[in-house]
C-alpha cells in the first residue's frame, strides 16, 4: 500500500524536544514501513525517517523566526495534495488546513484528530469528506463521524516494558489541567513514590498554584518527594512557541500573534497556542448539522500499523533523555545506517541541468556564501576531460543556477593540468578573508594537488601546484595550527604504494614540509581496506576536527566507495581521537549504483548550518551526478564519540 503521511512542520519529525503530533506521525510512519508499506512522509526536510522524506520547508518554522508558519503550512499542504494521486491513502496529521482543500485530494483522505484548539475550526471538519480517527473516545465531537478510535502508541525501544517495574512514577506531557499533572502529584503522594514530571509549562497559573508549590508532599504515613523536571527550563534549544513564557498570555508565541485566539473554551486561563491540543469539552459542542458521510471506509479487518515499531534510534530525543529517561543501549549499526538521510530530491544536479553539453557532473566542493549554497562541481566533457564550474542555490536543495563558463579549466601549455582539473574542496579562511580551493590537477605525470583562491566564486587566482604526482584528495584546515597551515592529502610513491591519509604543513601556502601520516586503510575484509582519502575539509567542533572520508573495498564486481567518519585532535590534527568502524553512507540508490563508475559515494562538500545544527553532505554518485544527504551535527558527534574506536 502506498501511503502519504502528511505531518506537521512546526517541529522536526521526530521532534528534538517538544512536538507530540510530530512524534506520533513519525512513529506511525516507521511502523507502517516496518509492516512493508510504501510510505512517503511529508515533513520538514531535516526530519529523520526510514520512509521516503518529502516536503518543501527546510527546517521547522518554530525553530526559525524568519519562516512564516502560515505560508509554509499552505505550501506544504499544496505540495502534498498535488502529489496525492500517486498514493492509495493520504493520512493527515496537520489539523484543519488540509481539510479545507480536501476536494483537491485525489486519494482517500484519512485524518487523525489530535485535538481541537477551538470549536471555531469545526466548519472545516464538518465540510470535509475525510474519514476521521479519534485518539480517545473522550476526545470525540458528537457531530463528526469517526471510523475508529486509535490510542497513541509508544516506542518500546525508548520506553521499554519491564515486568518488574521500578520505584518511580513518570508523567510525560504538557503541564496543563487537561493533562492531569496535579492528579499525578496526588497519586504519587498516596503511593509514597517519587514522581518525575517531564513537560512544558502550558498554563502559568496552573503551574504556579498547583504544581510548583507542591515540590514536597507529605502524607499521613509516607513521604513522597516530587522531582520537577521542566524541559522548557532545562533546554536552551526550545523556541518561545513552546517554552515557558514570562507573560501569562504566552504572548511569546508567534502563532498567537498571527492568529489572535478566539474565546476560550477550556479551563486554562492562558491564551492558547493554536498548535496546542487544548480544547473545550466535546460534549458541549452541539446543535450543528453533521457533515456528509465519508466517501470511503476502512476495512473491518484493518488494524493499522503498530505504533511502537522500528523507530530510528539516531533521532531519539537526547534533550529529554538527559533530564528524564535514559536510553537503552543501541547497536552502532542501527544508528550508522540512518545517521545521514538522503535528500528526497536526489540527485540534486545532473548533466541535463548544464547550459552546455557535458558527460557527467560529480564530486563538488561546497560553501555558504552570503546565505546561498555554492557548489564547485567537477564537470567532465564528452572528450573525457574535467573542469570546475559553479552552481548556486538559495536553499542548498533546489533551483540550482549553473554558470555558463567554468571557474577553473585546464590552462593551455601547463603540462601538469593538461588532462583536466578534478575533485575540488573548499575552505573558508578567515585570516585571508577568502576561500582556498584545493583541487587535483591531472597531467601526463599523474595526479597532483594545486591551490587557487577566490573571494566571490566569479574569478579565481591560481596559487600553483603544491604537491607533485602522485598525490590527490587534498583539503585545507580553516585556520593555522601552531602557526602553520595544514593540508590533508594522499601521496602515493613507488616505494610506498599504499593509499592512506597524510598531512603536510606550511607557513605560507607555497612551501610544504614532508608529509606526516594520519591514518591508513585497514587491512583485511574492512570496507576501507583498499584505499582511503579525505572527503570534505575537516570541520572544527568542540570535540575535535570532524573528518568525513571515503574508503574503498575491492570486490569481484569492482570497487565500492563509501563514506566514514573520524575525529582528529584540535591541537594536533595528525592524532586520531576516534575512528568509526562502520561506514555511514554507501551506494544503495539507483543513481549511486548505476553510472560511469557504478557503486560510488564520493563526498567532497560539507556545509554546517549553525541555526539548525544541520550538516549537508554533497557527494558524487557513480561518477555521473551529485547527490546530498543531511544529518544533525550533534547526532554525528555523539555517534563518533560513543562508537568511534580509539587508535592503539
Amino acid at each position: 500500500m502506498k501511503i502519504a503521511m502528511l505531518g506537521p512542520i512546526a517541529w522536526r519529525t521526530p521532534p528534538r524536544h517538544y512536538g507530540p503530533w510530530e512524534q506520533v506521525t513519525g512513529l506511525l510512519a516507521e511502523g507502517s514501513v516496518a509492516r512493508g508499506h510504501d510510505v512517503t512522509l511529508g515533513a520538514t526536510l531535516d526530519s529523520r525517517t526510514s520512509a521516503i522524506l518529502d516536503g518543501v520547508i527546510p527546517r521547522p518554522y518554530a525553530e526559525d523566526r524568519s519562516l512564516d508558519g502560515r505560508v509554509w503550512e499552505a505550501m506544504h499542504v499544496a505540495h502534498a495534495l498535488g502529489r496525492s494521486g500517486e498514493f492509495d491513502l493520504v493520512h493527515n496529521h496537520l489539523d484543519w488546513l488540509p481539510l479545507a482543500f480536501a476536494a483537491h485530494c485525489r486519494a482517500p483522505l484519512l485524518t487523525t484528530i489530535h485535538g481541537f484548539s477551538d470549536p471555531a475550526i469545526l466548519p472545516a471538519y464538518r465540510a470535509s469528506s475525510s474519514a476521521y480517527v479519534s485518539i480517545s473516545d473522550a476526545d470525540r465531537v458528537p457531530e463528526l463521524d469517526y471510523i475508529a478510535t486509535i490510542y497513541h502508541g509508544i516506542d518500546l525501544g525508548v520506553l521499554p516494558v519491564s515486568a518488574a517495574g521500578g520505584e518511580d512514577l513518570v508523567i510525560l506531557g504538557r503541564i496543563h489541567p487537561d493533562k492531569g499533572t496535579a492528579d499525578a502529584i496526588r497519586i504519587a503522594a498516596l503511593s509514597g513514590r517519587r514522581l518525575l514530571i517531564a513537560g512544558l509549562v502550558a498554563d502559568e497559573s496552573y503551574f504556579g498554584e498547583q504544581i510548583e508549590p507542591r515540590s514536597t508532599v507529605t502524607g499521613s504515613s509516607t513521604s513522597a518527594r516530587l522531582d520537577l523536571v521542566n524541559a522548557a527550563r532545562s533546554s536552551v534549544r526550545l523556541t518561545p512557541c513552546c517554552t515557558r513564557s514570562p507573560l501569562p498570555n504566552r504572548s511569546a508565541c508567534r502563532w498567537s500573534r498571527r492568529w489572535p485566539p478566539a474565546r476560550r473554551w477550556s479551563r486554562s486561563r492562558a491564551a492558547p497556542c493554536p498548535r496546542s491540543s487544548t480544547r473545550a469539552s466535546p460534549d458541549s459542542w452541539s446543535g450543528a448539522p453533521k457533515r456528509p458521510p465519508p466517501r470511503w471506509h476502512a476495512s473491518e479487518s484493518w488494524t493499522g500499523p503498530p505504533c511502537g515499531a522500528s523507530r530510528n534510534p539516531a533521532t531519539a530525543h537526547a534533550g529529554w533523555w538527559t533530564t528524564t529517561l535514559k536510553p537503552m543501549p543501541q547497536s552502532s549499526s542501527a544508528i550508522s545506517e540512518r545517521l545521514f538521510r538522503r535528500h528526497p530530491g536526489n540527485p540534486v544536479l545532473t548533466p541535463n541541468r548544464w547550459p552546455y553539453s557535458i558527460n557527467a557532473v560529480m564530486n563538488a566542493g561546497a560553501a555558504l556564501v552570503n546565505g546561498d549554497t555554492v557548489l564547485l562541481c567537477r564537470v567532465e566533457d564528452r572528450r573525457g576531460f574535467s573542469e570546475l564550474t559553479v552552481a548556486r542555490s538559495h536553499d542548498g536543495f533546489y533551483n540550482w543556477v549553473v554558470e555558463s563558463t567554468p571557474l577553473l579549466a585546464p590552462t593551455p601549455g601547463v603540462l601538469h593540468e593538461s588532462w583536466g582539473l578534478e575533485d575540488p574542496r573548499l575552505t573558508y579562511v578567515a585570516e585571508l578573508d577568502a576561500w582556498i580551493i584545493v583541487y587535483t590537477s591531472f597531467g601526463p605525470g599523474g595526479p597532483s594537488l594545486s591551490l587557487a583562491r577566490t573571494t566571490d566564486f566569479q574569478t579565481a587566482e591560481r596559487l600553483g601546484m603544491v604537491r607533485a604526482p602522485e598525490d590527490k584528495n587534498g583539503a585545507l584546515l580553516s585556520r593555522r595550527v601552531d602557526g602553520d597551515w595544514v593540508l590533508f592529502h594522499r601521496p602515493v610513491t613507488a616505494m610506498h604504494a599504499r593509499a592512506d591519509i597524510w598531512l603536510s604543513r606550511s607557513a605560507d601556502l607555497h612551501s610544504w614540509q614532508a608529509p606526516e601520516p594520519v591514518f591508513a586503510a585497514r587491512e583485511g575484509g574492512w570496507w576501507d581496506s583498499a584505499r582511503i582519502g579525505i572527503g570534505a575539509p575537516p570541520l572544527e567542533t568542540p570535540e575535535g576536527w570532524l573528518l568525513v572520508y571515503h574508503g574503498v573495498r575491492q570486490t569481484v564486481a569492482g570497487a565500492l566507495y563509501r563514506a566514514g567518519l573520524a575525529l582528529l585532535d584540535l591541537d594536533d590534527p595528525s592524532r586520531v581521537i576516534r575512528r568509526c568502524e562502520e561506514w555511514v553512507l554507501g551506494p544503495s540508490e539507483p543513481y549511486e549504483r548505476t553510472g560511469d563508475v557504478p557503486g560510488v559515494v564520493f563526498p567532497c562538500g560539507l556545509v554546517h548550518v549553525p541555526d539548525t545544527d544541520e550538516l549537508r553532505l554533497y557527494y558524487g554518485a557513480a561518477d555521473t551526478c551529485i547527490a546530498m544527504a543531511t544529518a544533525s551535527l550533534s547526532d554525528v558527534l555523539a555517534f563518533v564519540v560513543e562508537y568511534g574506536v580509539q587508535p592503539p
